[in-house]
């Protein structure tokens, strides 16, 4: 808090100029301190005596100084100009912003600054009875802002040298030893922490050694100063919290803005950054409602953080961090009433590694899938993990179980080396994970591999054949094969003779399948049918599973004539034997015969023997010709011969079906037609005539022949010319034994019309059909028609 100054004395505060001084006033709560260079101590300059306060210094200097100055808002930047035409003083004079007397960048040129700031001051009278807090400002503005440049004969300079020469000796705070009692003063007033080094609040810190940093404590009894070492800096940056993040995360800087004074308000909230003097952030809420205060962010945060006012939340919130963002950082609270409230926070940023990589044994990167590796062999694998803050710690794990590894750490790389001696079939399909975590935060950067491996087969079946196979019909066979990696190559065998395969496909837990469909036959009879199985590339890796086949058939059957009959040469008379021969698995269990695809029945007394497999057929006729098989019964079906045709040669005989009577009237010329039946079919006729009187021969000249057909032409002209022919014929068997008779009678009136049906009817017309009868000697196809006319009666024509 700031002392009253006395009634005739007005109070000048902050940088206004006398005109708008206040008579009430807030004490600065900060300075800023040149502290002297490290490894020495405050020592007056040619031998002069220390001056030991503040006041001492304006009273020895209040011959020279008469005003001090009171800074305005207005200042430029001036540099350097080797002509003073146009310029003041040779400086040329440049715009600029910032707070007065912040001077960056500047260089000797002889002794005096290139780059350097000009500023526009008022003056006013300064006398040693000023109020406390107009000495502070004079300090503030005058002695502790080193970057105000003084010439000599300028009014200033008996300050600026005072300070320069560490004249000022600290006194007023020198038995404090401790934080606590550091804030006791403060809390009774008697002190207060004014600055340290790196704090920017309200002027430009000059650091003269940065390990050893310095705290400012002015005393309100007696305006001196005094300066403490490094064990009492911690007292002015408050309570240490740690945060941790995660690089690109989110974190809230914690920063507590709650006070417990009814109506007190913060008013400003600035955060700083490792030993800067510089906020990183700021909150004004001076003069505005907090909803309206105005964040002040550096350029590097300025789209990543915002200060959250959240009562029980409050702080700066940085989204997506970075690695730089790591380091400690410092919260102060100005509030309206109550003491500045400093808070640190270290946050500490996790990196995570850069790059985690598995390496072989020979350097070569692996990812994904490894190998083929084969039984036994040693598998080294190295997990190398790059970068990271602070450095990962790097495991190997094989499903969910931690499998132990070497570790190795150099400046840059974590290795973790894992060695598998020797590899085993449970190692195929195995992944390897690696995992680099340097904290529980952060999720573990990952590497995996998938072991794969050359396996030969571990046991081989052959499945679907239980028993006998029927031929000609198809069976799957499986090839099971177990434990080869990558899939084998499956083949089948018969008798040596390798056979096609349907498919092959590989199934899960390492098992391959290969499908055959066989479709024995019966010569595959008790050959041997394997299957084989051998892992590409990998040698004596072979197995074989087989069996002898049981295949049964149906009846493969022959029919076969006595050896001392030629089927050509058989003529009707003789016996006949067929035998028939049954090739079959199972035995047949019946042999059937048959002629012309019907079924023959033994019948000893006709002549039909059966012996076991042998038909014996007795005095065959022409009847006896046709086609013969025999077939053969068992459990896989019916076997059929292939048919023999059995040509019997006969004597011609008559054929059915033919006409038989002729009535003919007298001189009626009538052509008989014969047919016979005959085998061979080359035959000769002859014709007679029989009466009751007599039987003639018929001239060759009334007689045509072809073949089994003969047309006879006779014409009766007397009684006795009535009677029979016969034919006869004759071939190479013989001669016919019964002749065809046929009857000749004079013809008569014909029968009546029988059987008559109406076809078709119209208005002037009847078609109808009747069935003829005899017309008297002269059988004709007859058609009748009925026609009805209208002026007659109907009439049949």
């Amino acid at each position: 808090m700031c002392r009253r100054a006395p009634a005739s004395v007005r109070c000048s505060h902050g940088y206004q100029t006398p005109g708008e001084a206040k008579t009430s006033c807030e004490n600065p709560r900060r300075v800023t301190l040149i502290p002297p260079r490290a490894g020495r101590e405050a020592q007056p300059a040619n031998n002069e005596a220390p001056i030991p306060d503040i006041q001492s210094a304006v009273g020895h200097c209040s011959s020279q100084l008469t005003k001090f100055p009171a800074v305005s808002r207005k200042r430029s930047w001036l540099r350097r100009s080797d002509s003073g035409g146009g310029r003041r003083n040779g400086w040329e004079e440049r715009p600029g912003e910032g707070e007065v007397g912040r001077v960056g960048g500047r260089a000797a040129e002889n002794g005096e600054p290139v780059l350097r700031s000009d500023v526009r001051y008022t003056f006013s009278p300064i006398s040693k009875d000023m109020a406390a807090g107009e000495l502070e400002k004079a300090v503030k503005d005058v002695i502790y802002r080193g970057d105000v440049p003084a010439s000599p004969g300028d009014p200033r300079s008996c300050l600026t040298n005072v300070n320069k020469q560490k004249q000022l000796v600290p006194q007023a705070a020198t038995g404090v030893k401790s934080c606590s009692a550091l804030r006791e003063a403060e809390r009774r007033g008697e002190h207060e922490i004014a600055a340290a080094q790196g704090d920017s609040g309200g002027g430009v810190v000059r650091a003269g050694d940065s390990s050893q940093p310095r705290i400012a404590v002015i005393s309100r009894v007696n305006l001196g100063l005094a300066i403490v070492g490094r064990e009492l800096w911690p007292c002015l940056e408050g309570p240490l919290m740690n945060v941790t993040a995660v690089m690109e995360g989110e974190v809230l800087l914690p920063c507590d803005v709650a006070t417990s004074i009814e109506g007190d308000l913060p008013i400003m909230m600035m955060f700083y950054r490792n030993e800067s003097g510089t906020p990183i952030y700021t909150v004004d809420i001076r003069g505005r409602r907090p909803i309206q205060a105005k964040h002040k962010p550096v350029t590097i945060l300025k789209d990543r953080a915002k200060f959250d006012m959240t009562p029980g939340n409050s702080g700066l919130r940085i989204r997506t961090v970075w690695s730089s963002d790591d380091g400690l950082y410092r919260c102060r609270v100005d509030f309206k009433d109550s003491p500045t409230r400093n808070s640190r926070i270290r946050l500490t940023v996790i990196v995570p590694p850069d790059s985690v990589r598995i390496v072989d044994i020979n350097g070569n990167e692996k990812s994904s899938t490894i190998g083929p590796y084969v039984l036994g062999m040693t598998l080294t694998l190295k997990c190398i993990a790059t970068g990271g803050r602070p450095p990962p710690k790097l495991t190997w794990w094989a499903g969910h179980k931690e499998v132990r590894g070497e570790v190795k750490v150099t400046s840059s790389e974590v290795i973790n080396t894992l060695t598998i001696p020797s590899l085993q079939r449970h190692h195929l399909h195995q992944s390897f994970i690696c995992h680099a975590n340097n904290s529980d935060l952060a999720v573990p950067v990952t590497a995996a591999v998938t072991v794969d491996m050359t396996l030969p087969p571990m046991s081989i079946r052959l499945l679907g054949v239980d028993g006998p196979v029927s031929a000609g019909v198809g069976v799957t066979l499986v090839c099971m094969v177990v434990g080869a990696r990558p899939e084998p190559t499956v083949t089948w065998w018969l008798d040596g003779r390798p056979l096609t395969a349907r498919d092959e496909r590989m199934l899960q837990n390492n098992v391959t399948e290969s499908h055959l469909v066989l479709v024995a036959t019966p010569e595959d009879q008790g050959r041997y049918l394997s299957c084989r199985a051998e892992t590409p590339g990998l040698l004596q890796s072979s197995l074989e599973d087989g069996m002898k086949l049981v295949v049964h058939y149906v009846p493969k059957v022959t029919l076969s004539l006595d050896r001392h009959i030629k089927a050509e040469d058989v003529k009707e008379g003789l016996d006949v034997f067929f035998t028939c021969a049954a090739d079959a698995l199972p035995a047949p269990s019946a042999i059937h015969f048959y002629h012309n695809n019907n079924h023959i029945s033994v019948n000893n007394t006709g002549g039909v023997l059966l012996f076991n497999t042998t038909l014996v057929l007795q005095k065959i006729d022409r009847y006896s010709s046709g086609s013969y098989s025999c077939r053969a019964v068992n459990t896989q079906g019916e076997g059929v011969s292939r048919p023999i045709n059995l040509d019997v040669k006969y004597s011609p005989v008559c054929r059915t079906g033919q006409k038989w009577v002729y009535g003919i009237a007298r001189n009626e010329m009538v052509h008989v037609s014969c047919q016979v039946d005959a085998h061979p079919k080359h035959v000769s006729f002859s014709w007679k005539f029989n009466n009751s009187a007599q039987t003639t021969d018929i001239s060759e000249a009334h007689i045509t022949s072809n073949l089994t057909l003969s047309t006879l032409t006779y014409t009766p002209k007397t009684k006795l010319d009535y009677g029979f022919l016969l034919c006869l014929a004759t071939n190479s068997v013989g001669r016919q034994r019964e002749p065809c008779v046929f009857k000749i009678f004079p013809a008569g009136p014909p029968d009546a019309l029988k059987n008559c049906t109406v076809l078709n009817e119209s208005t002037d017309a009847v078609q109808v059909s009747c069935e003829e009868g005899f017309d008297g000697g002269s059988l004709r196809a007859s058609s009748w028609r009925c026609t009805r006319r209208r002026d007659t009666s109907s009439s049949l024509t």
